[in-house]
């Protein structure tokens, strides 16, 4: 699965792809803060099967797993 980093990242920023586990009381709101991330990047990230309609996206489950993007330097 290709992988980009953010269109608004500043140049010289490195950033590095993580497996983040949902914990009880994430939403996708608090999730997307957390990681500085859009709905859109977010689902770039984690494709779903095509049979799935989009708006089970955004029922997150507790132990899920999501493909996240974090700045580690600039």
């Amino acid at each position: 699965m290709a992988q980009s980093i953010p269109a608004d990242a500043a140049p010289g920023s490195i950033y590095e792809f993580k497996v983040y586990l949902v914990q009880p009381g994430d939403t996708l709101e608090k999730v997307l803060d957390r990681f500085h991330l859009t709905e859109q990047e977010l689902r770039d990230l984690n494709p779903m099967s095509p049979r799935i309609p989009p708006q089970y996206f955004r029922h997150l489950l507790v132990k899920q797993r999501l493909v996240v993007y974090e700045r580690i330097e600039q």
